[in-house]
């Protein structure tokens, strides 16, 4: 049996390593994802939850900020978040 092997010459080789790139916005930038991590799914819902743990702390400093509790007037803040290295 012969295997069906193109005659072209092959310049290029893909490895699929399981991280997958999503467009985030307008710019182009984009953020990677590896599915193929199994630590993910853990990493990812302590991230929920350390986010759901600070609301009362973001909520005060939204009222300080702003003077009042309209999320329209709500600056954009960013939260660094402790994550594991990753291995």
């Amino acid at each position: 049996m012969k295997a069906n092997v193109p005659k072209k010459k092959m310049d290029s080789i893909r490895v699929d390593t399981g991280v997958k790139k999503i467009e985030v916005n307008d710019q182009g930038d984009t953020i990677s994802l590896n599915f193929a991590d199994q630590s993910f799914p853990a990493r990812y819902f302590a991230m929920v939850d350390e986010f759901e743990a600070q609301q009362e702390v973001f909520q005060r400093k939204r009222k300080r900020w702003t003077g009042n509790s309209r999320r329209s007037s709500f600056p954009i803040m960013s939260v660094p978040v402790k994550q594991p290295p990753l291995t």
